[in-house]
């Protein structure tokens, strides 16, 4: 139970953007809005009260260039859902330029290579890795997490409904290092073209500056809609209130992070900057 509320609110930590598909293509913590093309939005949805409804021809959202500023350690989490049987290299998130040759990362439903749901990461037109989940895409008509994590100077992750697919090295690019003139970053659509665009819902987007770990992960998975109450409207989750006494910003120590994964800072804690001093431990 301790080791499953400390994922919980170790997963409020370091969002970065957070789009909840509501009715809206907007940001719900930052102020990170997304474009949209021809979507429209569905009561049938993995959380909230609406998905994002995706046709997969014209259908999609562009994030913009400044979200990617801070990104070097990071990860990208969705919940997709397919509404019929999935094209090869269908793409559910595709960040990267038009043809390859400056870099990118995606998310397809189904990979041409493999014929599983992987990510893909190109390191230029000609050199790629695929992380495949097995041969078979996710299946159509259900609800489905993808958590892909890129950790600088280490390397990527990808998960599928919880379970590690696999890993690829670190190839010496990220996010941040992209000149905005060459990063396109697109819920549902490809940057290649002649490569299909998503069809299905998308829902709870969340993009993280750090790499969650493992256990990180699995908790999105498992706690689908994650601890986002805010009863007070201080900016700061209910979780994170109740670990840390409610102090209004959620920062009792000022050491930068709102929740310390164990609610107590007399040890140092996973994330930098934490530092020794007092905390009210949890019950």
């Amino acid at each position: 139970m301790l080791i499953a509320l400390q994922a919980a609110l170790a997963t409020d930590v370091g969002v970065r953007a957070r789009y909840p598909f509501d009715n809206s293509r907007n940001d719900a913590v930052n102020s990170f809005n997304a474009s949209e093309t021809g979507v429209s939005y569905s009561t049938t949805r993995k959380c909230g009260t609406h998905s994002a409804d995706l046709d997969g021809s014209s259908d999609y959202f562009t994030l913009p260039d400044s979200l990617k500023s801070t990104m070097n350690s990071w990860t990208v989490s969705i919940w997709f859902r397919p509404d019929s049987g999935t094209q090869s290299w269908e793409r559910v998130w595709d960040f990267g330029d038009t043809d390859g040759s400056a870099g990118g990362f995606m998310v397809e439903a189904r990979n041409g290579r493999t014929g599983g749901t992987a990510a893909t990461i190109h390191r230029n037109s000609s050199s790629n890795a695929d992380i495949s989940c097995g041969s078979s895409p996710a299946s159509s008509g259900n609800w489905h997490h993808a958590a892909f994590v890129f950790q600088d100077n280490v390397g990527s992750r990808f998960y599928l409904d919880g379970q590690l697919c696999g890993t690829d090295a670190w190839w010496g690019k990220t996010l941040a290092d992209f000149a905005n003139n060459d990063l396109q970053m697109y819920v549902g659509r490809s940057n290649w073209s002649g490569d299909p665009d998503f069809d299905g819902r998308v829902d709870e987007l969340r993009i993280y500056d750090r790499a969650l770990s493992d256990g990180e992960v699995k908790s999105l998975n498992a706690v689908a809609c994650g601890p986002w109450p805010d009863a007070d409207g201080d900016g700061t989750t209910d979780s994170i209130d109740d670990c840390v006494g409610d102090d209004a910003t959620g920062d009792v120590d000022n050491d930068g992070y709102c929740a310390d994964v164990d609610c107590d800072d007399t040890r140092n804690t996973v994330y930098p900057g934490a530092h020794a001093g007092h905390r009210r431990e949890r019950p």
